[in-house]
């Protein structure tokens, strides 16, 4: 009877030795939250052992370079789970001590955190960095590498953004400057839809309204959502992937095969740094756009700027684009 509470109190003590040990030595400079895209992917992201040994929040690796670490967290249960049972503002709380324990300076989100907790009220003021930046420069770079490689001119491309929520509208304002010969924005919410005009660009809830494009941005909060654009997609598409936590394999296959088109996956690079052990779907040294967000500020201390400073900042850090075909192997489906 007593092995159980002897664990919890033995387990508690350690992590909180090992949280004191950290925070004295400044281990970690930010700490990086994932989530899974849906009950089947958890445990790309968190062990099972770990979901029931540490409820809602679990370590599951490290970003390192040679000056920025970042510890690599996840909520082990689907967002839409937490908001239904009222555990959110649980995650919330754990996530916000977890880094005042480590003593990190930035906590980075990944996906739909930022703007589920914006609308559930929680505070997203510093420490936290909401990834928008980071994901805007990292989609812009990753689509100019995309254009060189298919051998493409803005000036001739249709180009359409699925997804045009907190980070989508971002990404949609960023591309604005590239010179498309049209621009535009579906989505399946009319209240995104509602938010994002006034922005000049053409916005629909017609999934149709992407059969003239060249080219295509995924931004859909998971990468399941994509389906019900897939059939409305012009022969021969390009398609970037900015997914959570990616288009799962079938539908690469499909826009190869009955599209004839070529999807890449919005990946970027810094030369020195990677993940231990690998993210999902990344090889290990690909970085998402909301961790080039904390590794600019914790190098920077400022991820306020505006976006064309933050663009010039990570720049100067060395952030390259690491985009290739994506693979329907699943073997090594998302390896260059």
């Amino acid at each position: 009877m007593l092995k159980r509470p002897l664990f919890y109190i033995v387990l508690n003590l350690s992590l909180s030795l090992f949280s004191a040990l950290v925070r004295r030595l400044r281990v970690f400079d930010f700490l990086f939250v994932v989530y899974p895209g849906s009950k089947k992917e958890v445990q790309a992201y968190v062990p099972l052992f770990l979901q029931w040994m540490i409820p809602l929040i679990s370590g599951i690796g490290i970003v390192r370079s040679g000056r920025e670490r970042g510890l690599v967290v996840g909520i082990s249960r689907d967002i839409e789970e937490l908001k239904a049972n009222g555990s959110l503002k649980d995650a919330y709380g754990r996530i916000h001590r977890l880094g005042e324990n480590l003593g990190i300076k930035f906590i980075a989100l990944a996906g739909r955190l930022p703007s589920v907790f914006h609308r559930e009220g929680f505070s997203l003021g510093p420490p936290f960095v909401t990834g928008d930046k980071g994901t805007v420069f990292a989609v812009k770079e990753s689509l100019l590498s995309v254009i060189e490689n298919e051998g493409l001119s803005p000036a001739e491309i249709n180009m359409g953004v699925v997804g045009v929520g907190f980070v989508g509208s971002g990404v949609i304002k960023g591309l604005k400057g590239m010179g498309f010969k049209s621009l535009t924005g579906v989505d399946n919410e009319s209240r995104r839809l509602q938010a994002a005009e006034g922005m000049g660009v053409e916005l629909s809830q017609d999934p149709r309204a992407l059969s003239g494009c060249e080219l295509v941005v995924f931004l859909t909060p998971r990468g399941s959502d994509a389906e019900a654009y897939l059939s409305h997609l012009k022969k021969g598409v390009v398609v970037l992937d900015d997914t959570h936590p990616y288009l799962p394999r079938k539908f690469v296959r499909y826009i190869q095969e009955t599209k004839k088109g070529r999807a890449y996956r919005v990946m970027m690079s810094l030369s020195g740094m990677s993940f231990l052990p690998s993210f999902p779907g990344y090889a290990s040294e690909w970085l998402p756009g909301c961790v080039i967000e904390a590794v600019v500020a914790t190098r920077h201390g400022n991820c306020l700027a505006e976006q064309e400073d933050f663009d010039g900042r990570a720049k100067s850090m060395g952030f390259e684009p690491a985009t290739a075909p994506l693979k329907e192997d699943p073997k090594a489906p998302f390896s260059a």
